[in-house]
């Protein structure tokens, strides 16, 4: 708590860290400043801070069902039940395995990539994708956020450091939510730096 009997220093605090390094892997989960990124109505001064997608560990559920749908075909040609099968069809159905399971990983792939949360000199945007066909965009500008809360539960959420973010605005959206990413205390540092 500040000392209410000290005179205020006429030192203009920064706006923005030192430490914000620009991040150029494409796949970050923690990206800041990340370079050659844009997104849908964009204003032409506003740059983006920080790019969060949800925390690697999330995709592990379905990158580990990913490899063992891989090697399942491979067990189940010796059963009997498709041992008697002729060659051909036996083919057919390891090549419509595999194509159905190139897009079960695809999708997963970019829902994970294109679901994202990011913060602009401006304004944060939440961009959420359910599915190939539909999304949902919500923003709020800076001015307009009452609260930031942090979500954090469980052992693994604690050891690998992610969690939810929760935003409450005054706009017609009353609550933007990052989930599952990355380092939500540097998230919510940088928020309150930047308002």
């Amino acid at each position: 708590m500040p000392d209410l009997y000290v005179a205020k220093s006429n030192k203009v605090k920064p706006k923005l860290t030192p430490k914000l390094l620009r991040s150029n892997n494409p796949v970050a989960a923690f990206a800041l400043k990340p370079s050659n990124v844009f997104f849908e109505n964009q204003k032409e001064q506003e740059e983006i801070l920080l790019l969060l997608r949800s925390h690697w560990v999330t995709n592990l559920g379905w990158i580990t069902l990913g490899i063992l749908f891989i090697f399942l075909p491979l067990f189940l040609l010796n059963f009997p039940v498709i041992a008697f099968l002729p060659l051909r069809y036996k083919l057919i159905s390891l090549i419509g395995w595999y194509l159905l399971l190139i897009a079960f990983i695809f999708e997963r792939f970019l829902s994970w990539f294109f679901n994202v949360g990011i913060i602009t000199t401006h304004r944060v945007v939440d961009i959420d994708f359910y599915g190939l066909l539909y999304k949902e965009i919500s923003d709020a500008e800076l001015e307009k956020i009452q609260d930031v809360t942090e979500e954090q539960v469980g052992a693994i959420r604690t050891i690998f450091d992610f969690g939810d973010i929760l935003i409450q605005t005054a706009g017609e959206r009353k609550m933007i939510e990052f989930s599952d990413v990355p380092h939500p205390r540097k998230v919510i540092k940088l928020l309150q730096e930047i308002r």
